[in-house]
């Protein structure tokens, strides 16, 4: 997944759709807290954010590498996020085969 920098994620990163405003801003303000929380531990060398999978809509936490940026852990991982769309996708076309 590629992730914007820490310092750019904005408001637009969080839209969800099918959820109503006061859901989308309140679970935003969660996650912008819970970054501010986890990067106040000052954990030297280590910068942590929480972002949203464009595919998936759930909130990723990733550590970074504060001078380099590089992702060194996230949760969940990637290969759980790739699942998690496979069964999406496997649900859909089970739906959509027994609508027809």
């Amino acid at each position: 997944m590629d992730l914007p920098p820490i310092g750019a994620i904005s408001n637009s990163t969080s839209v969800t759709s099918g959820q109503p405003d006061t859901i989308r801003n309140s679970n935003w303000l969660n996650a912008l807290t819970a970054a501010r929380k986890l990067n106040s531990l000052n954990i030297t060398g280590r910068e942590y954010a929480v972002v949203r999978d464009p595919v998936s809509q759930r909130f990723i936490v990733i550590v970074r590498d504060e001078e380099t940026g590089t992702v060194l852990d996230q949760f969940p991982p990637e290969d759980i996020l790739k699942m998690l769309t496979q069964l999406a996708s496997a649900n859909l076309g089970k739906t959509g085969e027994q609508s027809e």
